[in-house]
């Protein structure tokens, strides 16, 4: 295998495809950005554009695992990589994302208050509802 960190990014990449593993691909203006599943092998396309570029440092822990995740925060260890101030406006992130897909054209998000301010009907998606007789309480 050659040295190039780039040819062993791409054998690793095709490796994980040949096992079926699922990812992402954001296409931009100047070009594409893919991803594995959980963001592992992030690589800019066309390959050339990957050459120079230097990765930000991490600032987030990585997770060794859900469970062995969850058990080093309840030791005291790190905060668990799913806790609340990350997973929070994550959810919010993908939630807006579902909601995308049932209207056409932009909606304006008030994060501050949690409700679309350009469509009122789509803050109805926002909250769950329940059947008669069932409650969160």
């Amino acid at each position: 295998m050659s040295n190039d960190p780039n040819a062993k990014l791409d054998a690793m990449v095709g490796a994980r495809i040949a096992q079926g593993s699922n990812g992402s691909l954001f296409v931009g203006d100047k070009g594409l950005i893919t991803t594995g599943t959980y963001g592992e092998y992030t690589r800019l396309i066309p390959v050339e554009k990957m050459r120079d570029y230097k990765f930000p440092p991490e600032f987030l822990t990585r997770s060794p695992g859900h469970y062995r995740d969850w058990i080093r925060a309840c030791e005291g260890g790190d905060p668990a990589c799913s806790n609340f101030s990350v997973a929070a406006s994550f959810a919010e992130w993908i939630t807006l994302g579902a909601l995308s897909l049932r209207f056409e054209g932009k909606l304006e998000w008030d994060s501050v208050n949690m409700r679309v301010t350009n469509r009122p009907e789509a803050n109805e998606y926002l909250s769950p509802t329940f059947r008669k007789g069932w409650t969160i309480g």
